[in-house]
C-alpha cells in the first residue's frame, strides 16, 4: 500500500479527545496496482485509521428516498413530540468545542424521534425551536435539547460521511 501525501489538498487537523491527540486529514492511497483513491486518514498514538469515502450512485441514492437517511441533502425540518418515558429519543455528539456540528449518533427504537421516520444517525442539528445551535458547545446543547419543551421542532441536514464517526456508544440521551 503506497500513501502519497504530498498532494494533500486539504491541511492536517489535530484535536484532543478525552486527553488523547488525534490527527486527521485526507490522503490518498493505492496499492500500486489500481488508481489512487482519496481516504481520510486519522492517527493517534494508539490507533491509525483509513476511511474510504462514499461515492454515492444514482441506486444508492434511490435506496435512501425509500426510507433509508438521505445522501447529502437540504435543510428539513422535523418535528418530535417529547416522550414521558425516554424523553426525545435520541443522543448526540460535536459541539463547537470538538470544531463539530451537534449530529445525531443514536436513535432509540420505538421512541420519539424514532416514530417521526424522519431523522437519522449522522443528521446535524442546526436549529432547536428556530434557534441557531450550530456554534455550541456540546454541553449547552444537551441543555437546550433538554429544557426544549414538549413538543421540539428540529431543522437539521444529513451528513452521510459523518455516519461511521457515530457508531460508538453515546453518554447523552433525551
Amino acid at each position: 500500500m503506497k500513501i502519497n501525501a504530498s498532494k494533500m489538498a486539504t491541511p492536517i487537523e489535530e484535536k484532543v479527545d478525552q486527553n488523547i491527540k488525534i490527527r486527521s486529514g485526507m490522503v490518498t492511497v493505492s496499492d500500486g496496482k489500481s488508481k489512487p483513491e482519496p481516504i481520510r486518514l486519522n492517527l493517534s498514538m494508539e490507533l491509525v485509521t483509513l476511511q474510504r469515502l462514499e461515492v454515492l450512485t444514482p441506486s444508492s441514492a434511490a435506496a435512501a428516498s425509500n426510507g433509508g437517511p438521505p445522501a447529502e441533502s437540504k435543510e428539513r425540518m422535523v418535528q418530535i413530540t417529547r416522550q414521558k418515558v425516554g424523553g426525545l429519543g435520541l443522543s448526540i455528539k460535536g459541539g463547537a468545542e470538538h470544531k463539530l456540528p451537534i449530529l445525531i449518533s443514536r436513535i432509540y427504537k420505538d421512541q420519539a424521534a424514532d416514530a417521526t421516520g424522519q431523522l437519522f444517525v449522522g443528521d446535524a442539528i442546526i436549529k432547536v425551536n428556530g434557534e441557531y445551535i450550530t456554534a455550541c458547545p456540546h454541553d449547552d446543547a444537551v441543555n437546550i435539547l433538554r429544557n426544549a419543551g414538549d413538543i421540539v421542532v428540529l431543522t437539521v441536514k444529513h451528513y452521510r460521511a459523518a455516519t461511521p464517526f457515530l457508531q460508538k456508544q453515546c453518554k447523552f440521551s433525551f
